[in-house]
This record gives C-alpha cells, structure tokens and sequence, in this order.
C-alpha cells in the first residue's frame, strides 16, 4: 500500500510540474530533467514520510 501511495503522490507531481513548467515556457530537455528530478524526490520523500509515521506510536 506504501508504494501504491508513493506512486500515485509520484504521478501527480509529475502532472502538475509538467503542466506549469510547459505553461511557462521551459525548453523541452529543461523540463524533461527537472520532471525526472521531481518524481525521484517526491518519491523518496514520500517513503520516507510513510515509514516514520508508520514507526512513531500515537
């Protein structure tokens, strides 16, 4: 379920940074590279923030 969460969190800020930088103007490579870079952190960090509040007891 962790990853299912990651992946749809991944998609949808992929999505959004897609449509504004391409709304914006961005060459294609530019926003390519920074798209690539946003999924890899908005993945991470959403395993990560899953994992801790998984481990911290209410």
């Amino acid at each position: 379920m962790k990853n299912l969460i990651a992946w749809f969190v991944t998609v949808a800020a992929a999505f959004i940074s897609t449509l504004f930088l391409a709304l914006s103007g961005v060459y294609f490579t530019t926003l390519f590279v920074l798209v690539i870079l946003i999924e890899i952190t908005a993945y991470n960090l959403t395993k990560y923030f899953l994992k801790n509040i998984e481990s911290e007891e209410i």
